[in-house]
């Protein structure tokens, strides 16, 4: 959906939120949003990257989507302190700051998300007690169901967000 691309962090001018900017793809268009934050512990800001009428245009038709997309979100669990959780509303602040926890996730980490994402379309991925194991066959129903009748208790990465299959990926043993 959202893809997060020239990222730049300044930890130094980072007091209470992380000051940042980047630009912000939408279904994989040319990024028309300029996203950034001035790390005072304010709220983010989007402008168009470009102040052409066709930039402006852009940045309003992803702005749009990216609003939408938010409202069909569920809520989320905000750690408040170490035994109290709560539940806030989806925002658009909180969606893009995710996107960029996840870009920085991935930062360092490309090499192994190109191998992974080549051997999730060409083999099945599955993680059993903290190991990555493969099977040299696509993922597809009969794999599946092989697994939930053999097997029920392996995670299967194809299945998974690519986020989260990179995550066990990279903490296999």
């Amino acid at each position: 959906m959202i893809e997060i691309r020239n990222f730049k962090m300044l930890p130094a001018l980072s007091e209470e939120t992380m000051c940042y900017a980047a630009h912000v793809s939408v279904n994989g268009m040319a990024p028309s949003i300029l996203a950034s934050n001035a790390g005072h512990g304010g709220p983010d800001n989007y402008e168009p990257i470009s102040r052409t009428e066709g930039g402006i245009q852009a940045y309003e038709r992803d702005m749009e989507e990216l609003r939408e997309k938010v409202k069909t979100l569920p809520p989320r669990d905000l750690k408040i302190s170490a035994s109290r959780t709560i539940k806030v509303k989806m925002t658009l602040d909180i969606f893009i700051g995710d996107e960029v926890d996840k870009f920085l996730r991935f930062k360092g980490n490309e090499k192994d998300a190109k191998i992974l994402a080549k051997k999730l379309k060409t083999h099945t991925v599955f993680a059993k007690d903290r190991k990555v194991l493969m099977m040299k066959a696509p993922f597809n129903k009969d794999v599946k169901d092989y697994f939930d009748k053999e097997d029920p208790t392996a995670t299967i990465l194809n299945e998974l967000p690519f986020d989260e299959a990179l995550k066990i990926w990279l903490n296999r043993v």
